[in-house]
């Protein structure tokens, strides 16, 4: 072979193009198998393809794909290690910064997240998902103020990025503004977003405007579209205890437990309904069950479970 090459003109392969050649093959086989991978759900295999294949070659496209496996695999941390590094290799991808963002607001890095977008909003002002970003670190935070006015500049960058617009109600319940509120969730409502959340947004603020029976249909509305929405129930049983329909609230417990089980939410309810009851002990048992249910869903040694149990019963019940 290498005889005829030379007869008739031709260059003979070097050992470094043989190489550069099996390397670009590598690549394109890798990057394909990862992106069909991911295609159907085996994200796993797809991280896997894609790591190869961004090892071989630093390309753009490949890296991204593999942001979005490490993202579906669950893998958080590697994401945003990943985004960094296009961060760093094309400072001038706005759509990095924000990425990253959001993915240290999902890991609770709050203030790495909040460095992020502020640099993403100093290259470009006119952005929404920097400022809604910023309203969920301040939401976090239990800075309800802060949080509805960077919602309030995520929504006017976008009037269309209705989990802005989400955030910013939950915001001015927080901020006892109902009326305003229910501006806001009017609007989800009436474009059927995130509709089980809306509705129960609608029902809270119900109840802050003193119309406990509206707020009841609400939530009835929640749980016959969704009968797994646990929370829906204890909202709704906890404003029976209020109504001193104490009945119907034990009938409202005792359905969602029939139909999914036990929750930290339904069990921070029937507390409420045995203190209604005057069964104190009964009532000390639940909180307790709660508690351990939100320390085995944390998986994190050293949240305060006990306080975050007292906060949250404390936050709904009406005897104290």
């Amino acid at each position: 072979m290498n005889f005829f090459k030379t007869l008739f003109g031709g260059k003979e392969e070097t050992a470094e193009e043989r190489d550069l050649k099996k390397r670009e093959n590598d690549f394109d086989v890798l990057k394909v198998d990862g992106i069909q991978a991911m295609r159907i759900g085996r994200f796993q295999y797809a991280v896997a393809c894609l790591r190869k294949a961004v090892e071989i070659k630093e390309e753009k496209e490949a890296h991204e794909y593999l942001v979005s496996a490490l993202i579906r695999n669950d893998d958080r941390e590697g994401a945003e290690e990943q985004l960094e590094n296009l961060e760093n290799i094309y400072p001038e991808e706005i759509k990095y910064v924000v990425n990253r963002a959001n993915v240290l607001y999902e890991l609770e890095e709050y203030e790495r997240a909040e460095q992020e977008c502020n640099k993403a909003i100093e290259k470009d002002s006119s952005l929404a998902i920097p400022f809604y970003v910023l309203a969920q670190i301040y939401m976090a935070r239990d800075d309800a103020s802060k949080a509805e006015d960077f919602a309030n500049k995520a929504v006017q960058n976008n009037q269309d990025l209705l989990d802005a617009l989400q955030i910013r109600a939950e915001a001015k319940i927080k901020n006892e503004k109902p009326k305003e509120a229910e501006e806001d969730i009017d609007i989800l409502i009436q474009r059927e977003y995130n509709l089980d959340e809306s509705m129960m947004l609608k029902a809270k603020v119900m109840e802050m405007i003193g119309r406990p029976t509206e707020a009841i249909n609400y939530y009835n509305n929640v749980v016959q579209q969704n009968p797994f929405m646990r929370k829906a129930y204890a909202d709704m049983a906890v404003l029976y205890v209020k109504m001193n329909e104490t009945e119907k609230a034990k009938k409202v417990i005792d359905e969602c437990i029939d139909q999914n089980g036990v929750s930290a939410d339904i069990l921070i309810a029937r507390a409420i309904l045995n203190e209604a009851f005057g069964k104190s002990q009964e009532a000390k048992d639940d909180r307790d069950k709660a508690a351990k249910i939100l320390q085995e869903d944390e998986e994190i040694e050293d949240i305060d479970i006990e306080r975050q149990i007292n906060e949250q019963y404390n936050s709904i019940n009406p005897f104290q």
